[in-house]
């Protein structure tokens, strides 16, 4: 994703940000409650580039209340899961005022979040962890139904990747740009991590990330198999793969390769918040 395209998302929203501002102190709804949700969080979009990241880092509220389900093959749904707890990140508002919807519609809102299109307005919850929390059983068979649409796609893209290691220059740079993204685009990066072996492969979130004195850098990340916890990583200049027995708790990888994956899902969030916010 460009910078140019970051910058005009911000600049977008904070002009309309205003108007927003003017909603809250002049309403004109008679629900007060559902407009002041679209308006605190267009108006927050607008004021802080680090929103998302900011939000996601709050796991105990806005983090999935639940670890990577199996799915249909059995050997995890990690791939959709974080795409998912990314999507809703950045697509959810909540309207905890309003009554719960049915089943049906819960299973329609899961479908929306997941299609990645609009905004979604989820009434009768407060949170992205009370919602998935309630809601493991729909959310789950979604994701499932999710594989099984896309399972060849990724099977296939994941064996495009180089194997579990890497040239160490070649993913120095690869951590120089994950750098760039994270802290100065200020996205929640996706990425697939490469283990050894055709089934050990898995995903998470990159959500914040710091440079150190010796050059390496740590990195927070989301992974759905620890729902009640960030992880933090420590790569090394150096190094020519990601080792799990660090820091990284997956022992299926005992050492592997991230690679930033789904950037056209992230700019179509982007568009779809931008959207939402400039409709008035």
């Amino acid at each position: 994703m460009s910078n140019v395209v970051f910058i005009s998302f911000f600049v977008l929203l904070s002009i309309s940000s205003k108007a927003f501002e003017g909603n809250l102190s002049k309403p004109n709804s008679e629900d007060v409650g559902s407009e002041d949700a679209k308006a605190h969080f267009c108006s927050a979009v607008a004021n802080d580039p680090s929103f998302f990241q900011v939000k996601l880092q709050d796991f105990e509220i806005n983090g999935i209340g639940f670890a990577n389900p199996p799915g249909y093959r059995k050997d995890g749904l990690c791939w959709w899961t974080s795409r998912f707890q990314r999507n809703a990140v950045y697509l959810s508002v909540f309207k905890p005022e309003l009554s719960k919807p049915s089943q049906t519609e819960i299973r329609e809102l899961v479908r929306q979040l997941i299609a990645n299109k609009h905004v979604v307005e989820i009434p009768g919850y407060s949170s992205i962890r009370e919602f998935t929390t309630e809601q493991e059983t729909i959310i789950t068979d979604e994701l499932s139904k999710w594989e099984m649409r896309e399972d060849g796609f990724w099977q296939g893209e994941i064996t495009t990747l180089v194997r579990s290691t890497q040239i160490p220059e070649k993913l120095s740079k690869q951590m120089d740009e994950l750098y760039v993204r994270v802290t100065q685009n200020h996205e929640i990066v996706y990425q697939m991590l490469k283990g050894t072996g055709i089934g050990n492969n898995h995903a998470w979130l990159v959500l914040q990330i710091k440079r150190l004195s010796n050059g390496g850098y740590e990195l927070t990340t989301k992974d759905p198999n620890f729902p009640n916890t960030l992880i933090t990583y420590i790569y090394r200049v150096g190094d020519s793969y990601f080792s799990s027995d660090m820091s990284f708790p997956v022992s299926t990888l005992a050492h592997f390769v991230p690679h930033t994956r789904a950037d056209d899902e992230l700019r179509r969030s982007l568009e779809a918040v931008s959207d939402y916010c400039l409709a008035q």
